[in-house]
């Protein structure tokens, strides 16, 4: 069953890593697949304002699943927002849902976790 959770109280314009441990991964599956979708309005459509697409690769500035479960039933996923993200396409002082969606080497598709995040307006924009 997903968890609903609030991410709150980072600046926009930062980076940020949101890092999810998974557990309860069934037995003999494992991750290959992982989505991190952020919308204005749930039922806009995908890939809303913001969607980070991880696989066991790393992307530098997208993420990783650093830990697929395979053996051990629990894994991890790792999503990198850089700071256009969370500065410009999320913006400050407004929530959007958001949800983390996994697939497993089986096909199945099960959601980790929901919510909402929002990022505050920082006082300093420096760029250098």
């Amino acid at each position: 069953m997903p968890t609903h959770e609030i991410i709150a109280g980072y600046v926009a314009g930062d980076r940020l890593d949101i890092r999810r441990g998974v557990t309860n991964i069934p037995a003999g599956r494992s991750i290959v697949k992982a989505w991190f979708t952020a919308k204005l309005f749930k039922t806009d459509a995908d890939p809303g304002l913001l969607q980070k697409v991880v696989t066991t690769a790393a992307q530098n500035g997208v993420g990783q699943i650093t830990d697929d479960g395979a053996g051990d039933q629990v894994g991890e996923v790792l999503f990198q927002l850089s700071a256009a993200d969370t500065g410009t396409a999320l913006g400050p002082d407004r929530a959007f849902f958001y949800d983390v969606q996994l697939k497993f080497d089986n096909g199945d598709i099960a959601t980790l976790v929901y919510g909402e995040i929002s990022f505050v307006r920082g006082v300093t924009d420096a760029a250098v």
